[in-house]
């Protein structure tokens, strides 16, 4: 509660004290502390300058180890405060290799699996979603290039067209149900923040599908990732009217809201209306 009214009210001394809990994640009472440590940093950690980058480098290779030990509900936390780190440290390298890292784990899951593989399949959608959700690698594409044709399969676009690219195969009815449902989810976080994604008819061929076959718990998943969308894009909205408000009464007569214009300005309208074709079935039910 003290990191979201104010980051500064916690000195780095403070901060370094909770380090050692990102680390030892042995009990469930671990977890417990482990995610208020986390949530703390994600609020606190941007107030910190460059003078503290060894210890914002500690904190990140500690968070890195970690993603393949931790719950769901931890997770997007931690990718959070990674990507929070990397916003100070202005050091993208590690989480490039994580999602490279994960790229090349899905891609090679495409055959039969048995229950191993099958877990670290979704453990790696779900990092991948949660990557292309929180993360934004479009001004660093270069650092892709390993994963460039010929030798792989992406043709140098979006890096989020990319990650889309690698989860939407497994949202296939073919799939077994678990990989199925943490494919859908994944790709609708990464829909939420990228509503271009939303817009392609393959996207949209895959969510029309869970709604032809009718699986309530598919199509649950789908529609909290357009619920997840209009949230953003609503929060972003107001925040845009209040700074604006804000501006207009420190500058009589001048109103500069182009300033907050993001990615998913002109796609709005747009996505909005998907609903009501792509789930025409689920409606009329």
């Amino acid at each position: 509660m003290f990191a979201r009214a104010n980051a500064k009210l916690f000195t780095p001394e403070q901060l370094a004290m909770l380090q050692p809990y990102t680390e030892n994640l042995a009990t469930i009472d671990d977890l417990l502390v482990f995610r208020s440590v986390i949530i703390i940093y994600r609020f606190a950690l941007p107030a910190l300058g460059p003078a503290q980058s060894p210890f914002l480098e500690k904190v990140q290779q500690s968070l890195l180890k970690c993603l393949s030990r931790i719950t769901a509900k931890e997770l997007h936390e931690v990718v959070q405060c990674l990507w929070t780190i990397n916003g100070v440290l202005k050091n993208i390298d590690r989480l490039v290799r994580v999602t490279i890292s994960c790229i090349r784990i899905i891609d090679s899951c495409a055959g039969e699996l048995d229950e191993k593989g099958v877990n670290k399949l979704n453990r790696s959608i779900n990092i991948l979603g949660l990557i292309g959700m929180e993360c934004d690698f479009e001004n660093d594409r270069e650092k892709f290039e390993e994963l460039h044709h010929p030798k792989g399969k992406w043709k140098g676009g979006s890096i989020s067209g990319l990650i889309a690219d690698t989860i939407l195969p497994y949202t296939a009815s073919r799939r077994p149900l678990i990989v199925r449902k943490r494919a859908l989810e994944s790709l609708g976080d990464v829909c939420q923040t990228h509503a271009a994604i939303f817009l392609d008819s393959r996207i949209q061929g895959a969510f029309d599908a869970v709604f032809v076959e009718k699986k309530p718990e598919l199509e649950d998943l789908v529609l909290s990732g357009f619920k997840g969308f209009l949230l953003i894009d609503e929060r972003r909205s107001e925040m845009s009217t209040e700074e604006a408000s804000n501006d207009k009464k420190e500058k009589a007569g001048r109103l500069e809201v182009a300033a907050y214009i993001n990615q998913n300005d002109g796609h709005v309208t747009s996505t909005a209306n998907i609903p009501f074709q792509t789930f025409a079935n689920f409606w009329a039910v």
